[in-house]
């Protein structure tokens, strides 16, 4: 599923810690492929409403919401460490608020795929075997908050990858066929700069740093994005496809490639990033409203 990641650290030119939204940006996987089926279309066409149902997107707003909190305490102790307190926590609680979350993306959705059929979206996703990916898309992404379960299963990753078998051909042409690296590479940087933003609306640059020297420095994050995305998906895709059958995730890569299953997939990312660039920007706000001391 396409589902955000939790936060790495990213040096600004000012050298602030703790501060890198990118994390938010690392889609799994699409959950959410179309698949052709040679059943009779119903005779009311599938709405949003139900497709979010199929996709379980309150649930994953609910891990991202939980996830937001754990990045809100990072913040705290690289950023301005012991002065947040209950006021930061409660502002932290107020951004990440998870029917808010699911409510965005909804919409997001809604918006991108005013002109698709959703109802092989919907049928397959209502499916056994959709619920079934679901479902483990989002055992792994809630297991990897465990900072010791993220770590064993990037080291899997890592004899994975270095062994070149036929489970990691079969996860590289996934994100290829999903254009999961650069897709996230693109949201992560543009989080990233958001958060920057918020940075300078809440006064931590003093008016000091135009846009150009925000872009420039954001920008020198990608190859390191881009690294840590990489190996990031094969550990996720891994752990929460472990349980699939080579034969059921061929099947699945099929479906992804359909022109429904891409539109789905490019929503989806239109979605996430309109969310996080608008969490970001809070985040960042509030976080140069912290450091000054205002908040105290």
């Amino acid at each position: 599923m396409s589902c955000p990641e939790p936060e790495r650290q990213v040096h600004w030119q000012i050298k602030l810690k703790g501060a890198d939204m990118s994390g938010h940006w690392r889609f799994g996987a699409l959950l959410y492929g179309a698949v052709t089926l040679t059943a009779m279309a119903p005779a009311v066409a599938a709405t949003i409403e139900e497709l979010s149902q199929a996709l379980q997107i309150r649930q994953v707003a609910d891990i991202l919401a939980a996830e937001g909190t754990t990045y809100g305490d990072t913040i705290e102790s690289n950023m301005f460490p012991g002065r947040g307190g209950a006021g930061w926590d409660g502002i932290v609680q107020q951004i990440y608020v998870a029917e808010t979350m699911a409510d965005k993306l909804d919409q997001g959705l809604e918006q991108e795929l005013a002109q698709v059929d959703l109802d092989p979206l919907v049928r397959f996703f209502a499916s056994d075997m959709g619920r079934r990916i679901i479902t483990l898309e989002l055992s792994a992404r809630d297991a990897f908050r465990d900072a010791q379960i993220e770590e064993a299963a990037t080291e899997v990753a890592r004899d994975l990858i270095a062994g070149e078998g036929g489970r990691y051909q079969l996860l590289r042409e996934f994100i290829e066929v999903n254009d999961l690296i650069e897709s996230n590479v693109v949201g992560a940087l543009n989080a990233n700069m958001a958060f920057y933003r918020g940075m300078e609306a809440g006064g931590a640059f003093g008016g000091e740093m135009t846009e150009n020297q925000m872009l420039s420095d954001v920008w020198t994050e990608e190859s390191a994005i881009r690294a840590d995305t990489l190996i990031w998906l094969y550990a996720y895709l891994g752990l929460a496809y472990q349980p699939l059958r080579d034969d059921d995730l061929r099947a699945y890569i099929d479906l992804s490639k359909t022109p429904g299953g891409q539109a789905l997939n490019r929503a989806l990312f239109v979605a996430y990033d309109h969310m996080y660039n608008d969490i970001s920007f809070r985040m960042g706000q509030m976080t140069a409203v912290f450091m000054s001391g205002d908040a105290l």
